[in-house]
């Protein structure tokens, strides 16, 4: 976008974007996070971008700056439900037998995951950030 020389002043009253603008943000500032949201393209972030500006950054600049220490958990509607996965996988103790899986307490499980690390849960996914 570009303003004629002779503007004095402009303010922005209302807008449509992922992302916080303040009314006196200037075209080159606009620019600028329009770009940061460009470079998070590459992440499946979706409509999530403004939590995880909400969460853990101040502006969607520092997200695009930090976009590759979040992990995205896709599938799962809970940290249970991750703790099952983790479990299953692998991933938490190794591997164990289907007969001691059965009386793990998942719920409490995933509460202990949340409270351990750094995690976001929204509608569409759990977003981990490893800082």
């Amino acid at each position: 976008m570009e303003l004629k020389n002779d503007s004095e002043e402009y303010a922005i009253h209302d807008y449509e974007a992922p992302f916080e603008i303040d009314r006196f943000d200037s075209i080159d500032e606009i620019n600028r996070k329009y770009a940061a949201l460009e470079r998070l393209e590459e992440y499946d972030f979706g409509a999530d971008v403004s939590a995880l500006i909400g969460e853990w950054f101040r502006d969607i600049e520092e997200l695009a700056e930090n976009a590759e220490d979040i992990v995205i958990y896709k599938g799962v509607s809970d940290m249970a439900e991750l703790a099952q996965d983790a479990v299953e996988s692998g991933a938490i103790f190794g591997d164990l037998p289907d007969q001691v899986i059965a009386y793990l307490d998942f719920e409490a499980l995933g509460r202990d995951i949340e409270i351990e690390g750094n995690y976001l849960v929204t509608n569409s996914a759990i977003y981990e950030y490893a800082n």
